[in-house]
């Protein structure tokens, strides 16, 4: 039995007002040859499968004929979960057909009972040969009654007791379908376990919710393995079998490290993983150092003739000096102009322009993680400002609606 785990595909993002449908379009061929090549017969996705809960006509075309053309693939179960990203109602318009036609099983939000987030793939007498635990990303509303004025110590204590009872409800509704057989149990979820590792500017909010990170240990012990979404760096939390599988795209310069799924191959109960390295699909550069050594790789960057996207942070000149050489040595090869330009130099920031329409794009943690960078604010200080940020947010939210897509504590 294989299983390949997947999540945040983010299906629309722009990596800095730049369309990425082609990437995207790439990475789920990828993915198809993957499933038919190593022969998978279970496929998860582990939430945030849109960057938005409207996502664009170009990401919804992709993700149907991604599922249109899994049909043709050895793949014989697919279970789809939605993340804090994700519109639920948009992810589950069309779950009883999928479900019905093939083998397709969409969990865009909780369900009324936490037992029913279960999904089955048979075997060919019809027993179970593996079961999914689909938990989605929950929200407040699916955990806990929450009074108004509530001290945020007292609502985060009550989510997490909430997200600990879901878990135990889904886990033993799993164990009384295993029924003692040497047959795999896998649980998902969306959400930030402590101790996970994420970078920032990643695109990962550590606060999804009314609720921080959740202790891995909290998680019931029964399940073979726990296939993850949220969290864009691939890790494992504690335990070989606790795992997120990342973004299969870089989310933003910071984010260097190689890109992956997860395949685990069950023997029975016990699962062997192992990290598949996602081709990259994009040429994406941070480059720092004087203008001198940098000034021939820019120079091959601006005569290349395929898209290269760099970042660019120079040790020795001001921000007008560098913006001068810069537009004189790409003149006439603006389509690989860096995106970020800095100068490194005491009192120069980032003189990357934002549109006003860009702004009314941006979640409202990314607008005040602007704020910090145009007034220079870094290291201790910009984190304890974005802590107060949070609190005041949790402070003033209403509750949730269960439509919610990118959660209203963004």
């Amino acid at each position: 039995m294989k299983i390949l785990h997947t999540s945040d595909w983010h299906l629309g993002h722009q990596f800095h007002n730049r369309r990425r449908d082609a990437e995207f379009a790439a990475f789920l061929d990828w993915l198809l040859h993957t499933i038919e090549e190593h022969r998978i017969d279970a496929l998860i996705v582990a939430g945030d499968i849109f960057d938005s809960s409207a996502p664009s006509n170009a990401a919804v075309r992709l993700y149907y004929e991604f599922l249109r053309n899994l049909q043709k693939t050895p793949c014989r179960l697919a279970v789809l979960t939605g993340g804090n990203h994700d519109s639920p109602s948009f992810l589950n318009a069309p779950r009883e057909l999928l479900k019905a036609a093939f083998p397709i099983h969409i969990f865009g939000a909780a369900m009324p009972e936490a037992e029913e987030e279960i999904a089955v793939l048979p075997d060919r007498n019809g027993d179970p040969a593996l079961i999914v635990g689909a938990v989605p990303y929950l929200r407040d509303a699916d955990l806990a009654t929450l009074a108004f004025g509530e001290a945020p110590e007292e609502r985060e204590k009550k989510l997490a007791e909430g997200v600990r009872e879901h878990y135990r409800r889904v886990a033993a509704k799993a164990e009384s379908i295993r029924a003692g057989r040497d047959i795999p149990v896998v649980l998902t979820g969306h959400l930030f376990l402590s101790g996970g590792h994420f970078l920032p500017n990643d695109g990962m909010r550590e606060y999804i919710g009314g609720i921080g990170a959740f202790d891995a240990s909290l998680l019931p012990e029964t399940p073979d393995y726990y296939a993850f979404g949220h969290l864009h760096q691939p890790q494992k939390i504690g335990s070989e079998t606790v795992r997120y599988s990342g973004s299969p795209l870089k989310m933003s310069f910071s984010d260097t490290a190689p890109r992956a799924v997860c395949e685990v191959e069950f023997t029975g109960r016990t699962p062997q993983i192992e990290l598949l390295t996602v081709p990259a699909f994009s040429d994406i550069r941070r480059l720092r150092g004087s203008w001198e050594t940098l000034e021939p790789e820019l120079r091959e960057i601006a005569e290349a003739g395929h898209e290269i996207l760099c970042e660019v942070t120079v040790d020795d000149l001001n921000g007008t000096e560098l913006m001068n050489r810069l537009d004189a040595l790409f003149r006439g090869h603006m389509k690989n102009h860096p995106l970020i330009v800095r100068s490194a130099l005491p009192g120069e920031h980032s003189t990357e322009t934002v549109a006003p329409e860009e702004v009314a794009e941006m979640k409202e943690s990314e607008v005040f993680d602007l704020l910090l960078d145009r007034k220079g604010l870094s290291g201790e200080t910009a984190d304890l400002l974005r802590e107060l940020y949070r609190k005041t947010v949790l402070a003033v939210r209403e509750e949730e609606t269960p439509d919610s897509g990118e959660e209203s504590g963004r």
